[in-house]
């Protein structure tokens, strides 16, 4: 499992992709129907800005999560088989 952080306060910028969960289909090259949170069986997913929490890597990344994870303001445990995308477009 990979601790995450749902960055809240990244504004979303346009890519050619159309969405966030587009953009981390079409580079991540992974077909995920479902949240990647462990034990979440949500499917209502999103591309979701996150950076890895308490590390020196402040990058944001996109990876999908469902709706109510998207929001989240918790340390999150994603599934390792998960790819993260960057989100430098």
């Amino acid at each position: 499992m990979i601790k995450v952080k749902v960055n809240l306060n990244n504004t979303i910028d346009k890519c050619r992709c159309g969405n966030l969960f587009s953009h981390w289909k079409k580079f991540s090259h992974q077909n995920i129907s479902g949240c990647v949170v462990k034990d979440c069986n949500g499917v209502d997913i999103e591309g979701t800005f996150v950076q890895y929490p308490n590390s020196d890597d402040k990058t944001n990344y996109i990876i999908p999560l469902c709706s109510v994870h998207a929001k989240s303001t918790e340390v999150l445990e994603v599934l390792a088989s998960c790819k993260f995308v960057s989100s430098d477009f």
